[in-house]
């Protein structure tokens, strides 16, 4: 499915054209038929020769409204300008579309209405400073269509220009979410939502997060265009019932969606902001407070600059502090507007929504290109979190080593960490032992750097493998030395556990002799215990590891009765098993299936 909508100066023709185009009067508030102005946001669809439903957004034209404009244009897939050839293009007409270009709308293009106003040159003067102010704003010289709302072919040759402008591929960014523009009470159903959906898809009985107020909620029942129906689509405008929720805990503004951990509920963000004309110029204090309007919300916020200013910018990295807490997402498309006003300041997009320590800050101003754009090699928010601090989880991502703008990065375990860091937490581990001239302890080895311990523990892990330090008795020393023997008593439960195989050695089991035999092969990193029931000795369980995880890949997912495919054991057996797969990364859970996230290192 696909969202159109209408923008420009009130009295223009808009809703007219809609009701036109779709036989429905997008203005249903008893205001707005008395005065024959639209306030809040009109709503129609059509279904167009290929069947396709598109669904119509009507948006106020009135300088007093135009956040309503911004919350009207986040979800659109292309955007119809209409501008009356008696008047040509106005103030609103440039607010209009400032605001759909700082949205950035795929597609746009212009219909000329009331055609029967303007004579020749009249036609002629505003179809040359249309294309003027339009290409000034977008980049592009824009299509006009010539339509009367009165005239079918019109309608008709207007209805093939939509279908071509929705056949561009649209360059947002987006994530699964609804950002709500309605909310009520209907009797039967309870709390009522509508907007429309982007990114994704919902059915009936889908767990739901409300954003920012992190309120859980599921899906009652589902509408679209006036029918019920189970499932929606990318590009739909629906109407949602919830449970769980109250209707006082809903407002415009929130958004729904089945993915919260792709956002960031917090105050600020560091945006890029540009300024509306190519050769315009930043007009912007430093600390200033202004409005910031993305989705459906609108709120004020305070601009803070990063650095000292140029004179005369066209774009500026800064960081934004709103009033309120807001769901921000990767590259958010917002808007800067001057209090009270409809006047456009900035456009402006979310780059990080979060704390950045100043060695970050510093990178990510170094980052960002000449041109005002992130490097193509960064294509994702986990990317650019990675190139910032150095180190990060990245599930599912293949490969030992990886390369994010000429900074290199390896695979150790579960994380991916860059080279220079991992060879600054060797060259400090060393540093730490050769001071004390002795084993260092673990957790002290941990602490003994600037980084997380969670990354220094796993260049530990590596450094281990490749014989460069080793851990014993829960102290880190140099590698290279001999391994101490274990005692003969521990050498020989060692045989008994390996022999036990697959059904491992039961702890219950384990006599008065055997149980301080069994720490000694713990610090020798010799066993290890499942769910404090089955001992395994490591090389056991690394054999089991591997034939669960043979022939699969990473994302592949698997059930209890698949990981039997090439190691039949019992539930007593594989549960415990693969509770130590997702805790040592190699799967995680979703429901009773497991997901490969890492493949055993060979």
């Amino acid at each position: 499915m696909h969202i159109i909508g209408t923008a420009g100066h009130v009295d223009h023709g808009k809703s007219t054209l809609v009701r036109a185009l779709t036989g429905t009067d997008p203005d249903r508030l008893p205001e707005e038929k008395l005065r024959a102005l639209t306030i809040e946001l009109g709503f129609a669809s059509y279904r167009n020769d290929a069947g396709q439903t598109i669904g119509v957004i009507d948006v106020p034209g009135h300088e007093r409204f135009i956040r309503n404009m911004v919350a009207g244009t986040w979800s659109l897939d292309c955007a119809m300008l209409v501008i009356a050839a008696d008047d040509g293009w106005m103030e609103q007409t440039e607010d209009h579309a400032q605001v759909l270009c700082g949205m950035r709308v795929p597609s746009v293009f212009v219909v000329l209405t009331k055609r029967d106003l303007a004579d020749e040159k009249r036609l002629s003067e505003v179809t040359i400073d249309i294309e003027k102010r339009f290409t000034a704003l977008f980049g592009y010289e824009p299509e006009i269509v010539v339509a009367s709302a009165l005239h079918d072919p019109d309608l008709r040759e207007l209805k093939r220009c939509i279908d071509r402008h929705l056949m561009h591929e649209s360059l947002h960014c987006r994530v699964p979410a609804l950002f709500v523009d309605r909310t009520f009470i209907m009797a039967g159903t309870g709390p009522v939502i509508t907007g429309s959906l982007r990114g994704g898809f919902l059915t009936v009985g889908s767990e739901v997060t409300i954003l920012p107020k992190m309120k859980r909620s599921r899906i009652r029942s589902l509408q679209c265009f006036g029918k019920a129906v189970e499932r929606v689509e990318d590009g739909t405008r629906t109407a949602l019932g919830l449970q769980g929720i109250g209707i006082e805990e809903l407002s415009r503004g929130d958004c729904l969606t089945t993915r919260a951990d792709l956002f960031s509920v917090t105050q600020q963000a560091y945006v890029l902001l540009v300024a509306p004309y190519a050769d315009g110029k930043l007009a912007l204090k430093n600390h200033v407070q202004v409005e910031i309007a993305s989705g459906t919300w609108h709120d004020t916020c305070s601009v803070h600059f990063l650095g000292r200013p140029v004179q005369g910018m066209h774009h500026m990295l800064v960081r934004i502090v709103s009033h309120e807490t807001q769901a921000w997402y990767w590259q958010q498309p917002v808007i800067l507007m001057q209090p009270g006003a409809s006047t456009v300041i900035a456009y402006g997009t979310v780059i990080v929504a979060d704390n950045l320590a100043k060695t970050e800050l510093n990178r990510l101003r170094e980052l960002l290109s000449s041109d005002n754009v992130l490097p193509a090699d960064i294509d994702s928010p986990e990317l650019l979190r990675l190139f910032l601090s150095g180190y990060r989880m990245l599930p599912g991502r293949m490969g030992n080593e990886l390369s994010v703008c000429d900074r290199r990065f390896l695979r150790i375990g579960q994380w991916w960490i860059a080279a220079e860091i991992t060879e600054e937490i060797k060259q400090r581990l060393f540093q730490a032992i050769s001071r004390q001239q002795q084993p260092l302890a673990l957790e002290e080895a941990k602490q003994s750097t600037p980084y997380p311990a969670s990354v220094v523990a796993a260049v530990i892990r590596r450094l281990e493998e490749n014989n460069e330090l080793r851990v014993r008795n829960g102290k880190l020393e140099k590698g290279g030395t001999q391994e101490e023997p274990l005692p003969s008593g521990a050498r020989e439960l060692l045989i008994r556990i390996e022999r036990n195989g697959f059904d491992g050695y039961e702890s219950r089991k384990l006599t008065r002799e055997e149980k301080p035999l069994v720490g000694i092969l713990l610090h020798a990193d010799k066993i290890v215990i499942l769910e404090s029931t089955f001992i395994y000795s490591v090389k056991t369980l690394g054999t089991m590891i591997g034939l669960v995880l043979q022939g699969r890949k990473v994302k592949d997912r698997f059930t209890i009765g698949e990981a039997k495919t090439h190691i039949p054991l019992s539930r007593k057996y594989m549960l415990p098993l693969l509770n130590h797969m997702e805790q040592a990364g190699y799967v995680r859970r979703i429901g009773d299936i497991r997901e490969v996230i890492r493949l055993p290192e060979r």
